[in-house]
């Protein structure tokens, strides 16, 4: 599902950085793959790597097949949108939309039917066991709960791969492990690829296989 082949990304400054260097790694359709490693080793560069947020300084990435160094600027947005759904620590829900418009927001990008947005997006609150705050805004949710509409918007289009960077980083123990438990049971669901970025060792304990960077380098390749 995802093949990174000797991939550098640099960024240019005052001085040179050089956050990740000679990444070559495979991740398979359906793998939950936790991403660990000190703050600053690469971690989130490689998750928008994969994301198509940002391109390579060198390598080549592929998704689902399709290498993405090559594409234009809107065929790197279709492929991101049909392909990507991101799952961030701090929600980024907006704050004038209700739960089941949050959800909905990237269905009305795509030109679906208002009732067909409505369906949908009430389908996948209800899949997440908020069926009962359709209607609340963000403010009105706990942290809990405003990353679970945030995992329902990630869901909306049906995407094969789930980014994940530090999704239970803002939320306490108990609240952090009711998501990951939900993040395992969709996952058994919908069979999406996840690769998840934390520094929570219980979210990395729960994955499949562990990849571990250290200054910009993948030291550690580990199934569990």
């Amino acid at each position: 599902m995802i093949h990174l082949e000797n991939v550098t990304k640099q960024f240019d400054g005052a001085r040179k950085v050089t956050a990740l260097e000679g990444i070559t790694l495979r991740v398979d359709r359906g793998e939950v793959v936790a991403i660990v490693g000190p703050s600053g080793s690469g971690k989130s560069t490689l998750l928008n790597l994969v994301g198509m947020l940002d391109r390579p300084t060198s390598g080549s990435i592929r998704v689902d097949d399709r290498e993405i160094g090559s594409l234009g600027d809107g065929d790197l947005t279709r492929l991101r949108r049909d392909k990507i759904g991101f799952i961030f620590q701090f929600f980024n829900l907006l704050p004038s939309l209700s739960s089941v418009e949050n959800v909905g927001l990237p269905l009305h990008l795509r030109g679906w039917t208002a009732q067909k947005v409505k369906q949908r997006a009430q389908e996948l609150l209800d899949l997440v066991g908020l069926n009962h705050r359709l209607q609340h805004l963000p403010d009105e949710l706990s942290g809990g709960e405003r990353q679970r509409v945030a995992i329902a918007r990630a869901l909306a289009c049906n995407p094969p791969i789930l980014l994940a960077d530090e999704p239970t980083g803002n939320l306490d123990s108990h609240t952090g492990a009711e998501i990951l438990t939900l993040l395992g049971d969709l996952q058994l669901k919908l069979g999406s690829t996840v690769l998840v970025v934390t520094h929570d060792n219980e979210v990395a304990r729960s994955a499949q296989r562990r990849l571990s960077l250290r200054d910009a380098h993948l030291v550690e390749d580990v199934r569990q």
